[in-house]
């Protein structure tokens, strides 16, 4: 039995498993005669215990590594995620384009290492960023600068360029005033000149052997051929005075009805009776405001020209009428007519019509006609079929402000 078991060993103290009762026992020899202290469990009982126990170690366990999980957690939370999560929002800043972008991480680990070199990083990139600013600004300044300097100087070339053309321009239109002049003094004043010096010789030569008819019909000639001569130079000269800017204009109330008809008497005897001038003035005011002997230059250059030619008999019109403030002279002929091919030079310096070469003429009368009309701020248009006639209509503010008679006059 468990007795018998426990007498024959010597130990004081032992324990161990009787498998004839099922339990486990603990004994300590006492000291007198054969006395134990023995203490007994079953081994269901013990066993229970034991899962109990175990359980308990478990739970225990378990709950002691949840508690050291949730503080690793804790840990891993606050010294490596949230730095790894600054870290990653100033990288987030930074790539987009803000380089102002810090980490702010402060530890003295590894993380705050990290930190520190991001941070000085960004610093660097922000001050290259800076720089290339500065640098960039600088650069389109210089570029701005360059480029109004390249304007200017394009706009010096362009101006160049269009100053060296007008001159070129100029330069060919004087080549041609010099070669049109040139044509009509060898053509225009020979033919008179050599009128001159062959009823002259005429005269030297035969004096007393010709007739009187004879002789005054060669002073005649020679006296048609000098104011031929001086009618063409005046031309001229009224022409340099006009473009010197030396033509006088001063305007003064004048009795425009009486010089109409005194323009008119002048040509209509100094052409002969070449052609019937007629004058046209309803409605218009006696006296006007302008320069007189202008309008003369303007008024007998159209009418002399009108007459010229047209053919003999043909008659000429003048007709002057209101328009408000303005004044319109028309004048009318049909004569030959202005080919359309010269219209377009008509107002350039001795330049002639081709159908009126035949005809003496400077071809000066309209360019001083268009630069005294210029002088009163006027205008001068015209109408020209070749073989019909030609219409030139002038209109000149000769009425802008009330004008009285002169006393003078």
């Amino acid at each position: 039995s468990l007795y018998d078991a426990i007498v024959v060993r010597p130990e004081r103290m032992l324990s161990g498993f009787d498998p004839g009762s099922g339990f486990y026992y603990s004994v300590a020899r006492l000291a007198g005669p054969d006395w134990y202290f023995l203490t007994t469990m079953p081994r269901e009982l013990l066993r229970w215990q034991a899962f109990q126990s175990a359980q308990w170690v478990l739970w225990s366990g378990l709950v002691s590594l949840a508690l050291v999980l949730g503080f690793l957690a804790t840990t891993l939370r606050r010294q490596i995620a949230q730095p790894l999560a600054e870290l990653t929002r100033a990288t987030r800043q930074m790539s987009g384009g803000d380089a102002s972008a810090r980490a702010n991480v402060g530890r003295d680990d590894e993380f705050g290492a990290l930190a520190g070199a991001f941070n000085e990083m960004t610093g660097r990139v922000a001050s290259r960023e800076e720089e290339l600013r500065q640098l960039n600004q600088e650069l389109e300044q210089r570029v701005d600068l360059r480029t109004s300097e390249l304007k200017a100087a394009n706009r010096s070339l362009a101006e160049a360029r269009e100053e060296a053309l007008r001159m070129l321009a100029r330069e060919r239109e004087l080549n041609e005033l010099k070669s049109d002049f040139v044509s009509l003094v060898s053509h225009e004043f020979r033919t008179p000149l050599e009128v001159i010096m062959s009823s002259v010789d005429n005269l030297d030569r035969y004096h007393d052997r010709l007739a009187p008819e004879k002789r005054e019909q060669l002073l005649r000639t020679i006296n048609k051929s000098v104011r031929r001569m001086a009618g063409m130079m005046e031309e001229v000269l009224v022409l340099g005075r006009v473009e010197s800017g030396k033509m006088e204009f001063k305007p003064v109330p004048f009795d425009l009805l009486a010089f109409c008809h005194r323009v008119a008497d002048e040509l209509r005897s100094a052409s002969n009776n070449h052609c019937p001038i007629e004058v046209h003035t309803d409605g218009v005011p006696q006296f006007v405001l302008g320069d007189e002997n202008v309008l003369r230059h303007i008024l007998g250059n159209l009418i002399s020209n009108a007459v010229k030619f047209s053919a003999d008999g043909q008659p000429v019109t003048l007709a002057v009428s209101r328009n408000g403030s303005d004044v319109t002279f028309r004048v009318i002929d049909r004569g030959c007519g202005i080919p359309a091919v010269d219209q377009q030079r008509l107002f350039q310096a001795f330049h002639r019509g081709s159908n009126v070469r035949q005809i003496p003429g400077t071809g000066l009368g309209l360019v001083i006609v268009q630069r005294c009309v210029d002088l009163y701020a006027g205008n001068i248009q015209w109408e020209s079929v070749e073989g019909r006639g030609t219409t030139f209509t002038v209109t000149l503010p000769l009425l802008a402000k009330a004008a009285e008679p002169d006393p003078a006059i």
